[in-house]
């Protein structure tokens, strides 16, 4: 256990995180190290403990039907409460219960203190710079993507690198909204959008793959290959990820 300005963190919490997170991995089959798991963990508990404390000082909470109705959104989106309850088990080896509360619980009290947070001009000019020195760092690989989302995103996906997963081009506009579809539609692959300004925060955006690139590149190429790549191309799917600072 440790404390963060007397906030306690538990190494049950530690051990629950590690465990989620390497199964993400195994069911997506992202590479990682161990020593590089352990900090990541280790890295957004920190960070979790932080934001509460200062959440608390200014007099913000998340209610449990706050969390609960943003579960339920996702339960929606998803076609039904037992489909959320197999993508968790699947993705996480987490129940929604726990999902709620080690993911969606601290989501939401950093949106809260945000809001709060964006009143004050001062603080968004900090947090701009703040992106923008990211930015930099990302551009020269002194970090990468799924590093700075772990370590800095206030994103939801942020323990799992900030991946959003493979999404239809004619649905960018839907899922992040049309300033940011328009930025990622020009993005070369493995490039890091400028910082874009929206109502959700401050966003950086990366383009890691787009399937039908990925499958011609593949040597030998076979006809069923082709097909595919051809099918994909047609809906123009891609691969994203999303910081949120």
């Amino acid at each position: 256990a440790a404390y963060v300005n007397a906030k306690l963190v538990r190494y049950s919490d530690y051990l629950v995180d590690l465990g989620a997170l390497r199964h993400y991995q195994r069911a997506t089959s992202l590479p990682a190290t161990a020593a590089a798991n352990r900090e990541q963990v280790m890295r957004k508990l920190i960070t979790d403990a932080g934001v509460e404390q200062l959440a608390r000082g200014q007099g913000i909470s998340v209610a449990p039907a706050h969390v609960h109705q943003y579960l339920v959104g996702l339960a929606t989106e998803l076609g039904g409460e037992q489909a959320l309850v197999k993508r968790l088990r699947d993705d996480y080896d987490l129940n929604p219960q726990q999902f709620g509360q080690r993911v969606v619980a601290p989501h939401l009290l950093r949106e809260q203190l945000m809001t709060v947070a964006s009143a004050r001009p001062e603080v968004e000019d900090a947090a701009l710079a703040g992106a923008r020195r990211l930015r930099e760092q990302l551009v020269s690989g002194e970090i990468t993507f799924a590093d700075a989302a772990t370590g800095y995103s206030q994103d939801v996906v942020a323990r799992v690198g900030g991946d959003l997963g493979y999404v239809p081009m004619d649905e960018l506009d839907d899922v992040l909204g049309p300033q940011a579809a328009t930025v990622v539609r020009e993005l070369g692959l493995g490039s890091v959008s400028e910082v874009l300004k929206s109502s959700d925060g401050i966003l950086l955006y990366q383009v890691n793959e787009r399937l039908a690139e990925a499958l011609l590149e593949q040597k030998p190429l076979k006809r069923e290959d082709l097909d595919r790549a051809l099918q994909i191309q047609k809906e123009k799917r891609g691969s994203l990820s999303r910081l949120l600072v």
